[in-house]
């Protein structure tokens, strides 16, 4: 019976760790990430820096719990991981070199799939509709939005137009 209490409290404890874990990636994510878009609406650009900081840290954060997961027997998340940093790497790669994408976005999107490859705990069990593949995710969530703003340009020119009476691009 004491055997069985140890190996519970063990477990809880494990539990726990991952979900700080978890936390901690998505507080390590955000705050990059909101580094990152600060410094590109100042500058026009993102340091390498930040991203030699963010994907080291964001993976070693990722592969300690995903490394307990394991020793408790969830053996799915590795194949995700490997699956999400995989398919990331090469669209980022590919969009950023056809021009579609900027260095920064590729690069953060890579960090993204290294620190957060799987769908939170707190976004999964909400929304089990979406795609496991967190970044996979982002990424279509950016081109949406991405497309979007064509709308909102055009309604700024027919203001524009109003405004100025015709004579918009003059």
């Amino acid at each position: 019976l004491r055997s069985l209490l140890r190996v519970t409290e063990q477990n809880n404890l494990v539990e726990r760790m991952e979900e700080w874990l978890e936390v901690t990636r998505v507080f390590l994510s955000l705050l990059f990430l909101g580094i990152s878009s600060w410094s590109d609406l100042r500058t026009r650009e993102v340091s390498n820096k930040l991203w030699i900081l963010y994907g080291p840290s964001g993976f070693t954060l990722s592969f300690i719990q995903f490394y307990l997961g394991f020793m408790r027997g969830e053996n799915a998340f590795w194949f995700l991981w490997l699956l999400s940093f995989c398919i990331i790497a090469v669209l980022s790669l590919a969009f950023f070199y056809l021009g579609f994408f900027g260095g920064a976005d590729a690069k953060a999107l890579i960090c993204l799939s290294l620190a957060l490859p799987v769908s939170p705990a707190i976004v999964w069990n909400r929304f089990r509709f979406l795609s496991p593949l967190f970044p996979l995710s982002v990424l279509g969530n950016a081109v949406s939005v991405a497309s979007l703003m064509v709308l909102v340009i055009a309604f700024y020119n027919s203001i524009q137009l109003i405004q100025y009476k015709g004579e918009l691009f003059e």
